[in-house]
């Protein structure tokens, strides 16, 4: 029988009688839009230090056009779908797993309604009824095997269907990584601090394990887990941070960087960080060493800094939006490869001394950067003014799936006792953050069509 847990269903947009105070008093934002947009803040303001006028101002615009956009009271919700499915071993010619727990997580919009279990029959199946076929609702299937999470694809129950069906991959757990590869490393310099003497740099690497095992990290000698994907920094290295695609909270310290705890699944998976290189005079060089085999690398930095990278092959200018940049590329390179990046012409801090800005918005470069590093290097090379286009609704879309996935295997491990609440509420805020965000382009989109269409 399945069970179930949750919070009352009420319209996305009800005040909680305890709604908090702090950010837009003077909107009548619901509790949970009104906390996120506060955790939100505290993040910008602290690792990222971004500067907490402006994104109060542009959270307090977003929630009111959100708060608007869901005031119409919700229409009654038809009930009498399903989701039915099988849980299968990925590893072993999917087999499937008899008698093996199941979650469904059921969403309204970017909001969390319910979670409700089941176990698989003698096949590996499990079926979910008396679902609600609103196409505003959404569904995530999750389990575990050897600790690691696995989720469905994102479903809805809407457009006449009235049973839709997902399989659960899940694979055996492998403590080595002979099977790990960086697909491309993308290396770009994106800032240079003159003042401070500080070169910012932002890596964004695609992860490939091309095996049919869940990649879990190998093992110290007391049973704790040594780290997956390895982060190794250039002596000298401050300031590391995190972006999208990593926990901040799995990520820990190595003698020669960082390394994070999180499982690698069979498939692709990215991940972004950043750090800052102190610099003397007008030049800086470091050497960045690769700790898995790596198809492709890409080492970039503005024309006006005077790029070098030894071994590497110059391939000329690329435009990045509005910045040029001088690419080199390199291809084949083995594990533990290490490779040079030079920078000639770095500027001098100024004669008279500025004013010291109290926050540095590393987020809004960082993100600029990777959005820009996102698209594939053929396409740039053809059309390098290409790059600042907008991002198409089928990648926010599929964003927007990826984001409600993460949503439940974060409850899962906050109600399994994996994470503080703090930790959890805070990474949760963050998701659904980026989440109405997302929601709010693919409505203005939508619009877009159909007014054009008038």
């Amino acid at each position: 029988m399945q069970q179930v847990t949750g919070a009352p269903r009420r319209s996305a947009c009800s005040p909680s009688p305890q709604a908090e105070r702090g950010l837009g008093d003077e909107v009548a934002f619901p509790s949970t839009l009104r906390r996120a947009a506060n955790v939100a803040l505290a993040r910008h303001a602290g690792s990222w230090r971004a500067p907490a006028a402006r994104v109060r101002a542009g959270l307090v615009a977003l929630l009111a056009a959100l708060a608007f956009a869901l005031a119409t009271p919700a229409p009654a919700l038809a009930e009498g779908g399903a989701l039915a499915g099988q849980v299968v071993d990925g590893t072993n010619d999917e087999r499937p797993l008899p008698e093996w727990p199941v979650l469904l997580h059921l969403f309204a919009g970017s909001e969390w309604v319910e979670t409700r279990q089941a176990q698989t029959d003698a096949q590996g199946r499990f079926r979910f009824a008396d679902l609600p076929t609103d196409p505003d609702r959404s569904f995530v299937v999750t389990t575990t095997r050897a600790d690691v999470l696995y989720t469905s694809d994102v479903v809805r129950l809407s457009g006449g269907e009235g049973e839709r069906s997902v399989t659960v991959f899940t694979f055996e757990p492998v403590d080595n990584d002979a099977d790990i590869v960086l697909e491309s490393v993308n290396l770009a310099v994106t800032e240079i601090d003159a003042i401070e003497r500080l070169a910012t740099v932002i890596e964004v690497q695609n992860v490939v394990n091309i095996g049919k095992r869940t990649y879990i990290g190998s093992r110290r000698p007391d049973g704790s887990v040594a780290g997956t994907i390895v982060m190794r920094l250039p002596p000298g290295a401050r300031d590391f941070d995190v972006g999208p695609g990593l926990r901040p909270d799995s990520v820990v310290p190595t003698p020669r960087g960082f390394v994070t705890l999180t499982p690698v699944l069979p498939g692709r998976m990215q991940v972004t960080f950043g750090y800052r290189m102190p610099y003397e005079g007008s030049g800086l060089g470091f050497d960045k060493s690769l700790p898995f085999p790596t198809e492709a690398l890409r080492v970039l930095a503005p024309v006006e800094y005077g790029l070098s990278a030894p071994g590497l092959e110059p391939q000329g200018e690329v435009a990045l939006g509005s910045q040029r940049y001088r690419l080199f590329v390199s291809g084949g390179l083995a594990r533990d490869a290490s490779v040079r990046v030079e920078l000639a012409t770095l500027p001098a801090p100024p004669l008279i001394r500025p004013p010291k800005p109290d926050e540095l918005a590393r987020v809004g470069i960082a993100l600029a950067v990777l959005a820009a590093l996102a698209i594939p290097f053929a396409y740039v090379r053809r059309r390098p003014r290409a790059a600042a286009a907008a991002v198409a609704p089928a990648d926010l879309q599929r964003e927007r799936e990826e984001l409600l996935r993460a949503i439940a295997a974060l409850d899962d491990r906050y109600a399994a006792g994996g994470m503080p609440a703090a930790d959890y509420e805070q990474e949760r805020a963050a998701h659904k953050e980026r989440l109405l965000a997302i929601t709010t382009c693919l409505n203005t989109a939508q619009r877009r069509e159909a007014h054009s269409g008038t």
